[in-house]
């Protein structure tokens, strides 16, 4: 456990550590490998062509399902 003299102190308003918070935020934004337009495309297509496969699975799977209860309880 740290004694009172290892902590760190308190700023007196939480706006005091924003300034260092946001220089830390982009200097680590700068660190980052940002993809090329390119790729950003080809990613979105693949998200949404998954979304669109994955919708349409479970709309497929909701009707049969509905059908196939509805003929077991005669609805």
């Amino acid at each position: 456990m740290a004694s009172n003299a290892e902590q760190l102190p308190k700023p007196s308003s939480s706006w005091e550590g924003l300034g260092p918070y946001l220089k830390g935020v982009r200097e680590e934004l700068r660190k980052a490998i940002w993809p090329t337009r390119t790729e950003l495309i080809q990613s979105t297509q693949v998200v949404v062509a998954a979304i669109v496969g994955m919708a349409l699975f479970c709309g497929g799977f909701d009707f049969i399902l509905s059908r196939v209860t509805g003929f077991a309880f005669g609805k």
